[in-house]
């Protein structure tokens, strides 16, 4: 397993089925970099009682779900 580390934590996340020596992680760069903008949005520091839904498009491995679950994040994936 290995360590996802953004500015909404440090998560350990693998792949499923877990396989022995897997090169392959759960996230992508392009999840790294979509949670690095993110948190330099308006909304992911929200008032208090005024937390706007998210809605995560397509998350292959739920990387995006498990950092942004803070978030009421919302999942669509086809």
């Amino acid at each position: 397993m290995e360590r996802l580390t953004v500015p909404q934590g440090d998560f350990t996340l693998c792949r499923h089925p877990v396989r022995p020596n897997d090169p392959l992680r759960a996230w992508d760069a392009a999840d790294a970099y979509l949670l690095r903008h993110a948190a330099t949005l308006p909304w992911s520091r929200p008032s208090p009682g005024s937390q706007p839904a998210v809605l995560i498009v397509n998350d292959g491995h739920g990387a995006l779900a498990v950092a942004l679950a803070g978030a009421r994040a919302r999942s669509l994936s086809d």
